[in-house]
């Protein structure tokens, strides 16, 4: 089966959720919106969201070399 490239702008998003989303844990944390489940909630799924768009780089390097 042929290895399809993720698209740029799909990594751009998931980047830019991980990183509102660490932010908005940290406005929680630090004012005490809500209970730490929230936060504990919203920095494992931008860690998450992170790790996504390192993995998805890899992957897009990997399909780039074997091309050329």
């Amino acid at each position: 089966m042929d290895k399809k490239k993720i698209h740029p702008i799909w990594l751009l998003s998931i980047f830019i959720n991980a990183i509102a989303m660490g932010i908005l844990a940290f406005n929680h944390y630090m004012f005490k919106q809500k209970g730490i489940g929230l936060v504990v909630l919203l920095m494992s799924l931008s860690f998450m969201f992170f790790i996504m768009t390192i993995i998805g780089l890899i992957i897009n390097n990997k399909i780039d070399r074997t091309k050329k």
